[in-house]
């Protein structure tokens, strides 16, 4: 007898769930370059040993940038508290585990937004990609975190491989600078010659102004 369990979308939100079941995690990803080098994540297995609380307050579950932000903010809104609440967070592999790349895409997809949803959903989507970013920059900046998470501020390239993804890329700009879309005008397109002159295979390049990166 096989038994149903619903999707968290069917449970909590009374949506109909998603065609195709996510396959993550998968048993055989590939290895971080960050994470597998000696030393650089002495938080790994923090608090792993430990007895698993049976009664809490707060149990948050996952160490990604939502569950550590959760986390973050919990324990500030605590502080002076006479009984503050007891947190604990799960997670299925190492704590605070390697993510990639962590920046707003300024205009990236809103073709697609826009088209599905209308001009002002993607702006309100643009918008909040923006706000996460700046929010999580100042946060990293008022803990003096720079340079524990190699932070990148102020511009960044995108580069395209190909014809077509140089003409999707320029699609979703052109969607977003006719919408008046926020920091579009900073976006600086570079030519054929000044693309050739950093790499012979990449089709087309951009920078992004006032935009940070984070390698978590």
């Amino acid at each position: 007898m096989s038994i149903q369990v619903p999707h968290f979308a069917e449970s909590f939100f009374d949506l109909p769930a998603p065609p195709h079941r996510s396959g993550l995690p998968v048993p055989n990803s590939t290895h971080s370059f960050w994470i597998n080098t000696p030393g650089a994540n002495p938080l790994a297995k923090e608090g792993s040993e430990d007895d698993l609380d049976t009664e809490v307050d707060v149990c948050i579950i996952g160490t990604g940038i939502t569950g550590v932000s959760a986390a973050y903010h919990l324990s500030k809104a605590q502080e002076g508290r006479e009984s503050p609440l007891k947190v604990t967070i799960l997670e299925a592999r190492d704590f605070w585990r390697n993510g990639g790349h962590l920046t707003a895409e300024t205009f990236d997809g809103f073709a697609f937004r826009q088209s599905k949803y209308g001009p002002e959903e993607a702006k309100k989507a643009h918008k909040l990609e923006i706000h996460t970013e700046r929010a999580l920059v100042g946060l990293i900046k008022k803990e003096g975190w720079e340079h524990i998470v190699d932070l990148v501020s102020n511009y960044r390239v995108g580069l395209m491989l190909n014809d077509n993804e140089t003409r999707e890329i320029k699609a979703d700009y052109d969607a977003a600078k006719k919408a008046n879309a926020d920091l579009i005008e900073e976006v600086e397109w570079l030519t054929e010659e000044e693309v050739l002159k950093v790499r012979d295979s990449y089709e087309g390049a951009l920078i992004l102004t006032h935009s940070d990166t984070l390698d978590d």
